[in-house]
C-alpha cells in the first residue's frame, strides 16, 4: 500500500470533522497562524496548508472527487492567504485599488514560489518515508492539517479582504 493510499481514509474523516493535533505537525505553531507577527513565518504556514491541501485534493481525486473539490477550495483560500500576507509586509490593505493592481503581482509570484518550495520539501518527505516508515508521514500530515483547518476562520478573514479589495475595483470603475 502507498503513502498516498495509507492517507485517504483519513482525508476523507478529516475533511467533515476536525481532528486533534499533535506535537508531529510541518506547523510547530502555538497560536493561530494569523497571529504570527513576522510575516514571512506566517506566509509560511499558509503556504504550508495551501500545499497539504494540494496533497490531500490530489490524494482524493480519482476516488472521491466531491472531496477532493473541498480541498482545492481549502487550498485556494490558503494561497490567498500566503498572497495576501506578503502583501501585507508592504503595503498597507486601504490602498486605491489601482495602486493594490500595481503592487499585488510581485506578492502572489513571491507566494507562488514559497508554495513550490514547500511542496518540494513535503514531497521529499514522503518519498522518504516510504523507505523509513518509522518517520510516520501519515500522522504528521494529520496533525498538520488539523492546524490548517483550525485555522480556516484566519484563513476567510484573508479572503474576505480579498473581496473588500474587489468591491473597490467595482467601486472605482463606477465612477
Amino acid at each position: 500500500m502507498t503513502t498516498r493510499q495509507l492517507l485517504i481514509p483519513f482525508f476523507l474523516l478529516c475533511l467533515p470533522a476536525l481532528c486533534h493535533a499533535q506535537i508531529d505537525s510541518y506547523l510547530l505553531i502555538n497560536k493561530p497562524i494569523a497571529q504570527i507577527e513576522n510575516k514571512a513565518q506566517q506566509a509560511e504556514a499558509w503556504a504550508t496548508c495551501a500545499v497539504l491541501y494540494d496533497i490531500m485534493a490530489d490524494t482524493l481525486a480519482e476516488q472521491h472527487p466531491e472531496n477532493s473539490q473541498k480541498a482545492k477550495e481549502l487550498r485556494n483560500g490558503a494561497a490567498l492567504a500566503v498572497d495576501m500576507t506578503l502583501f501585507s509586509r508592504d503595503y498597507p490593505f486601504n490602498l486605491s485599488y489601482d495602486d493594490f493592481k500595481l503592487a499585488f503581482p510581485p506578492a502572489r509570484e513571491a507566494g507562488a514560489k514559497l508554495r513550490r518550495r514547500i511542496n518540494v520539501a513535503i514531497q521529499q518527505d514522503m518519498q522518504s518515508s516510504l523507505a523509513h516508515p518509522e518517520q510516520n508521514f501519515v500522522v504528521k500530515m494529520q496533525n498538520s492539517i488539523t492546524i490548517c483547518k483550525d485555522n480556516l476562520q484566519g484563513q476567510e478573514a484573508y479572503g474576505q479582504l480579498w473581496q473588500a479589495i474587489l468591491q473597490r475595483r467595482e467601486a472605482s470603475s463606477e465612477q
